[in-house]
């Protein structure tokens, strides 16, 4: 069921009727169907690699070559360093700390956040739940309700604002004016940091705003939260890398291993400090 969009689209674009008649011109020519989707070299990477499990699946092996799967850079996941947080806290009003400090400390998924009730906040057990919300049409991606476990400086902060709030009649956490799900904390975000001069003032958005001249940076964004949620954890311990699967809500172990590559290991950095090497630069 998790490849079923994707062996469809392969199935509708191959003109073979069996398996077993697929050949290298038809992988290709999905290849380049993917490309005229619009699709990613690491999209196209991965449902290549579907259609060839279920040709692998069938007998058929080592259709494509080497030098045609899509090539990409898999790049190291940026985080959100506690300079910024601090200053990114500090240039916040009451309601908008609160909704960032959210998103830092539970990794949750923009429309996760947008569709959060103060039914999914457990209190007593300090965690908060991803589940689906059948008013809005919402469900949990990869169809999996879960829970996080938080800090209980959050569950505090968390009854502290409820208390100052007018209820929700739906019970949202962070609705708009409106009392419907919030679709611009993003752009709260990049309005609070190009108002606190945290831009880094080179950037130029895919519309040709510049970050300079408005709150456009590309440095500001709020899955950099959930890169900074799981990266953290695993730097610090907190978890193993199952166990943050389970957080994430990620379907595979593959997608939350690229945290790996950020985690900075303060037992490496010590060792790096004191080899022999680190000298020459003394």
């Amino acid at each position: 069921m998790a490849y079923k969009y994707c062996l469809e689209l392969f199935a509708s674009n191959c003109a073979k009727r069996y398996v077993k008649d697929v050949k290298r011109e038809d992988l290709l020519a999905f290849i380049r169907k993917l490309y005229e989707l619009n699709c990613g070299p690491r999209t196209a990477y991965n449902r290549a690699v579907i259609a060839s499990q279920l040709l692998k699946a069938n007998g058929i092996t080592k259709l494509l070559r080497n030098r045609d799967w899509p090539e990409y850079v898999e790049p190291i996941r940026p985080i959100y360093e506690e300079e910024e947080i601090q200053a990114l806290l500090k240039a916040c009003d009451g309601e908008e700390r609160f909704l960032y400090l959210c998103y830092l400390l539970t990794g949750l998924r923009d429309k996760e956040m947008r569709h959060l009730t103060w039914r999914d906040i457990d209190f007593r057990t300090h965690v908060i739940r991803v589940t689906r919300k059948p008013l809005y049409g919402f469900k949990p991606k990869n169809k999996e309700e879960r829970e996080v476990p938080v800090p209980a400086s959050l569950i505090a902060a968390l009854k502290k604002y409820k208390a100052s709030k007018k209820p929700n009649a739906d019970g949202l956490v962070f609705p708009n004016e409106s009392g419907r799900p919030d679709k611009r904390h993003e752009f709260k975000l990049k309005r609070i940091a190009f108002h606190a001069k945290l831009n880094c003032g080179q950037c130029v958005s895919k519309h040709g705003n510049k970050c300079s001249e408005g709150p456009y940076c590309s440095n500001f964004f709020l899955h950099k939260f959930r890169h900074t949620f799981a990266t953290r954890n695993l730097q610090d311990h907190v978890c193993d890398i199952k166990t943050l699967q389970n957080w994430m809500g990620h379907k595979d172990l593959a997608s939350t291993m690229v945290y790996l590559k950020a985690v900075r290991s303060k037992d490496v950095m010590a060792r790096v400090n004191s080899s022999e090497l680190a000298a020459f630069a003394v």
